[in-house]
């Protein structure tokens, strides 16, 4: 008699793990997260330059340089088309001798969007004069072929070569 009360009980429960591995994956289905697009990851690329210069000239990768009374104004490299530039850090090298400067990111409208005043760090003698140095968070970007214009006003500045470099992140301009 007993044997005949486990037998019912015994297929039933192998009649419920066979139709558990069909219905199981159905269940599982409705709770998986819906996918999602992050429009920054595809066009992410990082980014990268620097503008050396000093004060009689740009040096390297600058243009419309100007020099006058203790304040250099110069473009920085465009933003390739169909591009925004998203920065997130700037550094640099001032050819001053003292730390009384201050740095300036602006637009073609020279409206600041970003701007450094210290503190500056003395680096040491190069060719007889102390470059000062700076390293700071950022957050802005800058648009399809637009070019950050860089303002660097100098205490007492010094004939070396300083530099400032831009780093960050391009992503597509269309998302």
């Amino acid at each position: 008699m007993r044997a005949c009360v486990l037998l019912p009980i015994r297929v039933t429960i192998g009649a419920l793990t066979v139709l558990g591995m069909f219905v199981a994956p159905l269940a599982l289905a409705q709770v998986r997260p819906a996918y999602m697009k992050n429009v920054d990851e595809p066009g992410r690329q990082p980014y990268n330059f620097s503008v050396q210069f000093n004060v009689a000239n740009c040096v390297a990768n600058c243009s419309n340089f100007v020099f006058q009374n203790n304040e250099i104004v110069m473009d920085a490299p465009a933003v390739p088309a169909g591009k925004r530039l998203v920065v997130k850090w700037v550094s640099g090298q001032l050819p001053a001798i003292d730390g009384l400067n201050y740095v300036y990111i602006a637009k073609y409208n020279y409206d600041p969007m970003w701007s450094f005043g210290g503190p500056f760090y003395t680096r040491g003698l190069v060719g007889g004069a102390a470059l000062q140095s700076f390293s700071s968070g950022a957050f802005f970007t800058v648009g399809p072929l637009e070019a950050p214009h860089l303002v660097v006003r100098l205490g007492s500045y010094s004939s070396v070569n300083g530099s400032v470099a831009i780093s960050g992140y391009l992503i597509d301009a269309t998302n």
